[in-house]
């Protein structure tokens, strides 16, 4: 079978990685595109660094260089970066959102397949999108136009998800009020006893004689009955 190639970079670093200007853009076409990762742009990047030199290559050819320019916007054109009528000096304006427009994850999203560029992704990585009737689970591979006529979504129906009806979900909310307010009062319970059993205590503590206000009271009636006896 012989040996195994050696996987290259598809991409080289930026030179000063930490620029604010540089921070800042990436940040938005990562939102924008659903990008994970920083290498994505990166390997855009270096798409558009390597057509450049193409193209100034080109360009510096002394004598007939037609054939490779046809070559060079033909490849650019079969894979939607440039329009039928742009120049090889079109090629030097290129920037890395020409490309991140071309991958399978943005293209899956602009056609209305996925609502959002994450959830485009999302559906890619599970099998769910079909090219030409073969499954792609890369979001960051690079579609031709003609590829892009070929899309399909072949995941679960978006009829198949139940969506609970007005009604249920009110009845749900209903049913947990009422779970609610019969735990509050459980909690309540044993708080309202312990009130009233306090409350209690202290009319008995107020009924309660002591002993010497008993003593006095006897002695207030034996008076009113030696004074009786003593009338009569």
């Amino acid at each position: 079978m012989g040996d195994p190639v050696k996987t290259r970079k598809k991409y080289s670093t930026p030179s000063h990685m930490w620029i604010q200007e540089r921070i800042t853009r990436d940040t938005k076409l990562s939102g924008q595109y659903g990008l994970k990762k920083r290498q994505e742009i990166w390997r855009a990047e270096s798409l558009v660094k390597k057509f450049r030199s193409l193209a100034r290559q080109i360009a510096g050819i002394k004598g007939d260089s037609s054939a490779e320019q046809e070559r060079l916007l033909g490849k650019l054109l079969r894979m939607g970066v440039i329009g039928s009528d742009s120049k090889l000096n079109d090629i030097l304006t290129l920037d890395a959102t020409d490309f991140l427009e071309r991958r399978l994850q943005t293209i899956v999203h602009k056609k209305g397949l996925a609502s959002t560029a994450k959830e485009a992704r999302q559906i890619v990585l599970h099998g769910f999108v079909t090219v030409d009737g073969e499954r792609r689970r890369v979001p960051g591979s690079l579609l031709s136009v003609n590829e892009e006529d070929s899309i399909a979504y072949v995941g679960p129906s978006r009829e198949q998800k139940v969506q609970k009806p007005r009604k249920a979900l009110e009845e749900a909310a209903d049913e947990k009020s009422e779970k609610s307010s019969d735990e509050k009062a459980l909690e309540e319970a044993p708080k309202k006893l312990s009130a009233e059993e306090k409350i209690g205590e202290v009319v008995e503590e107020k009924t309660e004689v002591s002993p010497a206000e008993e003593k006095k009271e006897e002695s207030k009636e034996e008076a009113k009955e030696g004074l009786k006896g003593g009338s009569s």
